[in-house]
Formats: C-alpha cells, sequence, structure tokens
C-alpha cells in the first residue's frame, strides 16, 4: 500500500494505469472489508480520473467500470466509503458534462451524509473521514462555475 501511495504522489496523471492495476492486484488478495472497501473507493477515482484524460469509448468504458464500483461499495451498506462513493458518482456525472445531475447525486443524500456524521462522532473517529467536506467542495465548484 505504501508503495501505490508513493506512485500516486509521484506524478498522479502518468501513474493512473499503474495505481488501477496495483489496485487490482491488492484486491486479489482478499483483504479485510474495511480495506477492501477503501481500495475499491479509490480505484473508482483513479477510473473517472482516467475518463477525464479519454475521450469517446474509452471514456465510456472507464466511466462504466466506477459506477460499477461504486454500486459494489454502496451494497456493501452505509459507511465512509458508502459517502465516497457517492461523491465519485456525482463526478462521473460531471466527466459526462451534466452539473445538474451531479448536484442532484450529492443532494439527494444528504441526509445519508449526515447520518455517516453522526456516527463517525459517536464511534469517536476523526471527523476528517467524513465524505461530506468534499461534497461541499464539488458543489462548490459547480457553483461557482454557474455564476
Amino acid at each position: 500500500m505504501v508503495r501505490v501511495r508513493y506512485g500516486k504522489m509521484r506524478d498522479p496523471k502518468a501513474r493512473f494505469e499503474e495505481l488501477r492495476d496495483a489496485y487490482a492486484k491488492l484486491l486479489a488478495t482478499k483483504p479485510e472489508k474495511e480495506v477492501e472497501r477503501r481500495v475499491l473507493t479509490e480505484r473508482a477515482q483513479i477510473f473517472v480520473r482516467l475518463a477525464q484524460a479519454e475521450g469517446g469509448q474509452e471514456r465510456d468504458k472507464y466511466l462504466k467500470e466506477a459506477q460499477k464500483i461504486c454500486d459494489q461499495i454502496q451494497w456493501g451498506g452505509v459507511d465512509i466509503w458508502f459517502g465516497q462513493s457517492i461523491i465519485t458518482l456525482a463526478n462521473i456525472e460531471i466527466v459526462k458534462g451534466d452539473k445538474r445531475k451531479a448536484q442532484e447525486t450529492i443532494k439527494q443524500y444528504n441526509d445519508i451524509f449526515k447520518e455517516i456524521d453522526k456516527m463517525l462522532k459517536e464511534q469517536e473517529m476523526p471527523m476528517g473521514l467524513s465524505p461530506v467536506a468534499g461534497a461541499r467542495f464539488l458543489l462548490g465548484q459547480i457553483y461557482q462555475e454557474q455564476g
């Protein structure tokens, strides 16, 4: 995992495909559930980044893969990774060019974001893990571009 993170910091654009493959290998080792959900979340984000760099059928292929991973994460239950998958779904819509749908996606899950925050507080976990900041940031970017 450390090597993967180092690669991610070194040159993110040039390493997305390498990271995608590294995460696939990590998932093949059948890690514990929490690690698996985190890696899946990061892998979906990588597919979105790859889609941003591509066009046409390649872009669509990457977005479908990201969507598939997000669906898998969401079937695993409501936790911080579920919340992160919502942000990834909104980013998928942005890459597709539908910022209005991205806004709707985030707003639709606002109650779940609140539940995740409540869960983090109850379990005395760091609030930095909350997906709320990422969702608000994404909405802020969309509003700024609209303005």
